[in-house]
C-alpha cells in the first residue's frame, strides 16, 4: 500500500496533517529550499505534538552546506523521536568526495535515525549525482530513496522524468532493498499517473496546503490526498529494464 508523507513547517501543521490521515510527518522549512532544514527547536516541538502516533522525518538541507565538524553538541539529542533524515545532493556532481562526505553525515546521525537517499529528478540542473550514482551509493547506507525536484519553479516530477524512467529507478531501488518515495510538486491528478510505479510513499507539501507550498497545511486537503493514495492500485503496466 502506498502511504502519504506530508511535509510540515511547525507543530500546528503537524497536527493538521496527522488529523487528516498522514502516514508520515516530515519537517522542513520550504522557504529554505527543496529540502530546507527547519530549526531544531521546530523538530522538537513537532515531534512532541505528534507524540509517537506516526513516524517523523526531517530535512537537513543540502550536503554541500552540512558540515559534520560544525554540528552543535546537542544535534543528536535534537533528533529524538525522529525516524528518518534526508540530505539533498545538489552541487555534489562537482565534488569527487561527496560519497565520503555523505557517509560522514550519515554516521553523525543517532543510531535510531535512518538515512534517506535523495535523487533529484532535475539532477543535471541541480548539478547533483545521477540516479544511478545515488542508488549505488545508497546501498547499505540508506533505507529509503526519495525522488524529488530541486527547483520548485521548474515544473513537477513528470516534467523531468518519464514514467518509464521512474519505473526503472523503482525497480533498481527494490533490487537494492530500498523503499521508494516520490515527491516533486505532486498534485492529485499526478498521483493517479504515478501509481503504476508503485511507490511506498507519496510525499507532498503544496498539494496539502491552502495557498500552495508557502501556505498552511489543511486537514481537509490531507484527507483527500490520503484517501486518493489508498484507493489507487497499480495495474502492473510498467516493466522497466533501464533508467532512461
Amino acid at each position: 500500500m502506498t502511504r502519504l508523507l506530508v511535509s510540515v513547517r511547525n507543530a500546528d501543521e503537524a497536527l493538521a496533517a496527522l488529523a487528516g490521515g498522514a502516514d508520515v510527518i516530515d519537517i522542513k522549512e520550504p522557504n529554505r529550499g527543496a529540502l530546507g532544514a527547519a530549526d531544531p527547536a521546530i523538530w522538537r516541538s513537532a515531534v512532541q505534538a505528534v507524540d509517537s502516533q506516526t513516524p517523523v522525518s526531517v530535512a537537513l538541507g543540502e550536503l554541500c552546506d552540512f558540515h559534520v565538524e560544525k554540528l552543535s553538541p546537542d544535534f543528536a539529542q535534537s533528533l529524538a523521536g525522529v525516524s528518518w533524515a534526508k540530505l539533498g545532493l545538489a552541487g555534489c556532481a562537482r565534488d569527487g568526495d561527496w560519497r565520503q562526505r555523505w557517509g560522514s553525515a550519515i554516521a553523525a546521525l543517532p543510531q535510531h535515525v535512518q538515512s534517506v537517499a535523495v535523487i533529484y529528478a532535475d539532477w543535471l540542473a541541480a548539478a547533483a549525482p545521477s540516479p544511478d550514482q545515488v542508488l549505488a551509493a545508497a546501498q547499505g547506507r540508506a533505507s529509503v530513496v526519495l525522488i524529488d525536484t530541486f527547483d520548485k519553479s521548474a515544473g513537477h516530477l513528470l516534467d523531468h522524468l518519464s514514467l518509464h524512467s521512474l519505473a526503472a529507478i523503482a525497480e533498481q531501488a527494490r533490487a537494492n532493498q530500498l523503499k521508494l518515495a516520490l515527491a516533486g510538486s505532486l498534485r492529485m491528478e499526478l498521483i493517479a499517473e504515478i501509481v503504476d510505479v508503485a511507490p511506498d510513499y507519496i510525499a507532498v507539501r503544496g498539494a496539502a496546503c491552502e495557498g500552495g507550498r508557502d501556505g498552511r497545511v489543511s486537514k481537509q486537503l490531507v484527507e483527500r490526498l490520503s484517501s486518493a493514495a489508498r484507493r489507487l492500485q497499480p495495474s502492473g503496466a510498467f516493466v522497466a529494464t533501464r533508467i532512461a
